[in-house]
């Protein structure tokens, strides 16, 4: 005799597949979850870099900014120690000469006036700066290429810079 199966116990197979699909389905999901929670936690150190860079970056630039837009009547392009790029500039004040400068991965800021001479660092002591060219656009513009190196993880970024002078002139040497 053939016996007539319940509703009950169609159903009660199908519960074992259906639990197999929703612990496949999670697993899936976790793995997922887990391997974009890795690759956050591996680029964090970088992103960081990065800010860290572009901060130091606006500061430099907000400093040179205010200096060779606003406090500077001349400019002259020329070439320093070991044949490297630097800025002679000659401030609205008399008698007030500015020499910015890179050395030792650092920027540099002489002031000459009269027989006094004053040096100041002005990058950031966690970033290293790796290249400083200078070029002349126009007699009052100046375009400035900054290479800077984040110390701890490598990261070098090029920052192009371009300052218009209000009072004053940029020359060649």
């Amino acid at each position: 005799m053939i016996r007539k199966q319940t509703v009950m116990e169609r159903k009660s197979g199908t519960i074992l597949i259906e639990l197999n699909f929703f612990f496949m389905t999670l697993l899936i999901v976790c793995g997922v979850g887990i391997n974009c929670g890795q690759m956050i936690f591996r680029n964090v150190p970088r992103v960081l870099a990065d800010i860290e860079l572009h901060q130091a970056a606006r500061y430099t630039q907000n400093i040179l900014k205010r200096e060779l837009s606003y406090n500077v009547a001349s400019i002259r392009l020329s070439k320093g120690f070991n044949n490297r790029d630097q800025l002679v500039c000659w401030k609205t004040h008399k008698n007030v000469k500015l020499n910015w400068y890179v050395y030792s991965k650092m920027l540099y800021r002489k002031t000459i006036k009269g027989m006094q001479v004053g040096v100041n660092p002005f990058s950031c002591p966690e970033t290293q700066i790796i290249g400083f060219s200078t070029e002349r656009l126009a007699s009052d513009r100046l375009k400035l290429l900054v290479t800077m190196q984040e110390k701890r993880s490598g990261l070098t970024r090029t920052f192009p810079w371009i300052f218009r002078l209000s009072n004053g002139t940029v020359d060649n040497s």
